[in-house]
């Protein structure tokens, strides 16, 4: 096995990599990558842990298609708590855009597009078929605190 695959099925390695969702999974969704605050891996180093484990977990969080995606200008960037922390830059934006260009580009596939920020009408629109889908019965998969008080409707 070449010496590049030997190192990701290193049980150590593994390790390292999942430490951001064990120990802090507020901050590390795989399925929502959220941005991280400036200055994380700094908090994390001051919480105990090891310089190389944070190193190659936080390089694993940040260097995947779905972290670089959410890198949109005006995103909240979130601590290990999971509470926002500071918003995402035009220039840090770009510099994500940039990078997932020359990832895929490296890996021989097509550019992908580029992330955008969500308008006000795709809010709206969102909001409209939320409500929607409550008047028809339909569950939007969020909790519904009035429904749960009052129970059924019929």
């Amino acid at each position: 096995m070449p010496p590049s695959r030997r190192c990701c099925n290193d049980r150590r390695t593994r390790h390292r990599q999942s430490l951001g969702k064990k120990a802090y999974p507020l901050a590390f969704d795989r399925k929502n990558a959220r941005p991280l605050k400036i200055g994380i891996r700094e908090d994390m180093l001051a919480a105990g842990h090891g310089a190389v484990e944070v190193s190659v977990g936080l390089g694993w969080y940040t260097r995947r298609q779905n972290y670089g995606k959410r890198q949109i200008e005006g995103a909240v960037r979130v601590d290990l708590a999971g509470q926002p922390a500071g918003t995402v830059t035009a220039a840090q934006a770009a510099h994500a855009a940039k990078a997932l260009v020359r990832r895929a580009a490296k890996a021989g596939e097509p550019a992908p597009e580029p992330p955008k920020a969500p308008t006000l009408q795709d809010s709206l629109s969102a909001l409209r078929e939320a409500a929607r889908g409550r008047r028809e019965g339909k569950s939007t998969g969020l909790p519904d605190p009035a429904y749960d008080q009052l129970g059924s409707v019929s």
